[in-house]
């Protein structure tokens, strides 16, 4: 089974509405085990159980997404999408994980709404490191 990266049905809602500003807002990935994507999930603290324990650099909440955050056009297929720099999420955690979720962090769990998961095709085990996050070439959102 490949990595599967599906949208809450949530930010479906708020992206187009303005509730979540992709470029301008602090917008965050957190690393969880043992979670299956839920359509009834809306905010982090219905994931949050999930998450993996703060280890090495690795925070409770995850790492937010710093640079490159781009919403655009690809001219080639007309579809707009959302793409931001990799990412090295943590260093020195020793940690399994094969769920990683984006969201907007409003520093309170109950009313940060979750964006999307990935489902990663394996469990990623870590020892003493870091987890580099690379971003699809087509980005992480595409919008039709």
């Amino acid at each position: 089974m490949p990595d599967i990266y599906t949208v809450y049905p949530t930010a479906k809602k708020l992206i187009p509405n303005g509730s979540i500003d992709l470029l301008n807002e602090p917008i965050k990935v957190a690393l969880l085990n043992g979670y299956t994507f839920d359509p009834a999930h809306d905010y982090f603290n219905d994931v949050s159980a999930y998450e993996i324990s703060p280890t090495g650099t690795y925070a409770a909440g995850g790492t937010e997404l710093i640079t490159g955050k781009v919403i655009d056009l690809d001219a080639a297929d007309e579809e707009g999408y959302f793409d931001a720099a990799n990412l090295l999420v943590g260093s020195g955690m020793t940690a399994t994980f094969q769920q990683i979720i984006l969201y907007k962090s409003t520093g309170i769990a109950g009313t940060s709404p979750l964006i999307g998961c990935l489902t990663l095709e394996a469990p990623q085990v870590l020892a003493n490191q870091g987890y580099a996050l690379n971003f699809n070439t087509d980005g992480i959102m595409r919008f039709l």
